[in-house]
């Protein structure tokens, strides 16, 4: 189990509650399989191996119309989420990633910036390379990433 992003190992703690609280909630993978159709929220640009980077759209796996509080800080704060709340909300989505460079276009970029634009959150129809896996990365830098796959 990774170190605790609040005390970062600090106390003497077996097993972290924070963590063991969020390895209890449901995961969006649970239900999808390969490809699956829902509201495409924000997008995700990674920055590990510049210029050939991770790019992805966060969605969740349903059509939702209140998806974009998934990817929503202010609100987030307005409304007095915890981390717990945080991590429930981005939870529900499913990063479908895929290597590219920072240096060319593609039909891939141009369709990510298309729904970067966009003024509501678009449906998107998404076929992975395999199943979710489930994973909780968290960062000082971002908020957390709960699944992930690679887009066919």
């Amino acid at each position: 189990m990774p170190a605790c992003y609040l005390c970062r190992g600090n106390h003497a703690y077996r097993n972290c509650p924070q963590f063991l609280r969020l390895y209890q909630l449901p995961p969006a993978h649970a239900q999808v399989g390969t490809s699956f159709s829902g509201s495409s929220v924000t997008l995700f640009v990674g920055r590990h191996g510049y210029p050939n980077v991770s790019v992805g759209l966060l969605a969740m796996p349903e059509i939702d119309p209140n998806a974009w509080t998934a990817d929503a800080p202010a609100h987030w704060f307005e409304h007095g989420y915890g981390i717990t709340q945080v991590v429930q909300e981005r939870a529900r989505l499913i990063n479908s990633k895929s290597r590219s460079t920072v240096r060319a276009s593609s039909r891939l970029l141009e369709t990510m910036q298309e729904v970067a634009l966009a003024a509501n959150n678009p449906t998107a129809e998404i076929s992975l390379g395999r199943p979710p896996a489930a994973f909780a990365g968290f960062a000082e830098h971002m908020p957390p990433v709960m699944s992930s796959a690679p887009l066919r």
